[in-house]
């Protein structure tokens, strides 16, 4: 499922991401880098939905953000393919 970015509490190192999923339920994992908490940030200023990829760290054995992926629904990307199809299909000539 996919989740939404709720805030981002930035860190040293990193950040704490505050998401809320389908069922209402509000989690936070650490984004352990700078890079992936500014992702992070900007998603959440979109209020765009994400897919995370979550790791268990080796040393602390923490749940944490491994990557951030926004959340494309595959009705949607199939319907952008068929209009780009029917778009072509009336560019092209006679």
């Amino acid at each position: 499922g996919h989740v939404q970015i709720l805030k981002v509490f930035q860190k040293q190192y990193g950040a704490d991401v505050e998401v809320v999923n389908a069922s209402g339920e509000v989690l936070v994992y650490p984004a352990p880098d700078r890079q992936c908490a500014e992702l992070c940030e900007q998603i959440a200023q979109e209020g765009a939905a994400v897919t995370l990829s979550l790791v268990k760290g080796v040393r602390d054995g923490k749940v944490k953000i491994k990557a951030v992926h926004r959340y494309v629904d595959p009705t949607v990307a199939e319907n952008a393919d068929i209009d780009a199809e029917i778009a072509a299909r009336d560019e092209a000539p006679f």
